[in-house]
């Protein structure tokens, strides 16, 4: 019997070292994580498909989860989790072969929703329309994962075009994710993870709206039949 635990423990070890960055071998596929469009429900999807015992809060650290050591490369980005599509293969987490070969796909979220939502995770304290206005312009110039344009995950460098196979909207992901199950051998139902907080969500403004829009004019653009 302590054989058969090691060699247990021996796979879903294995399996995990797969899923690393949402590079799913066994089910030969890449998940772009933009920030606050439900990926860690996905992420938990497929660890569940892996194992049943497995969940996000205990084993998060095996899908990248966590800050880069001090100690790793400048190049690399801070956030394993939220690779964009350029980084995984300009940075070599996968050869272009793979993926080229890999069933790529990515949820994204209309900018307004998706500002609001971070505004409410990351509980900022200046109300939304001078986030929107003031804070929000120099966060997306600084580079910062968490506001950085939906585009910014989903195109590679030198192309003018989504890099996925598949583009969800979150308003239609309960009933659109047969389509990954259906791609990826999936057997796992979607959860919800990561839900933002009991924070209330003000009236967007006009004023807000605006100024989101103009920044992610390129989402609109590029995205706009999904959001």
């Amino acid at each position: 019997m302590p054989l058969m635990l090691d060699l247990l423990r021996f796979w879903i070890f294995t399996e995990f070292l797969r899923l690393i960055l949402m590079i799913s071998f066994r089910h030969n596929a890449i998940f772009v994580h933009i920030p606050k469009c439900a990926g860690q429900s996905v992420e938990a999807a497929f660890l569940h498909d892996i194992s049943p015992s497995l969940d996000w809060d205990r084993h998060r650290h095996l899908l990248a989860c966590f800050e880069k050591p001090a100690s790793w490369s400048a190049a690399f980005p801070g956030r394993l989790a939220h690779l964009t599509a350029e980084e995984y293969v300009g940075l070599s987490f996968v050869s272009q072969e793979v993926w080229d070969d890999c069933f790529k796909f990515t949820i994204v979220r209309d900018p307004v929703d998706r500002m609001l939502s971070a505004w409410k995770y990351l509980n900022i304290r200046e109300d939304f329309d001078t986030f929107s206005k003031k804070l929000l312009p120099k966060a997306v110039a600084d580079g910062q994962f968490f506001f950085r344009s939906q585009c910014d995950y989903l195109m590679l460098k030198g192309q003018d075009k989504i890099a996925v196979d598949l583009v969800l909207s979150i308003k239609k992901l309960r009933q659109d994710w047969s389509q990954v199950q259906q791609r990826c051998g999936l057997r796992s139902e979607l959860g919800k993870r990561n839900a933002t907080g009991q924070k209330d969500s003000p009236p967007v403004t006009a004023y807000a709206a605006a100024a989101i829009r103009e920044i992610y004019s390129r989402d609109y653009e590029l995205l706009g039949e999904y959001f």
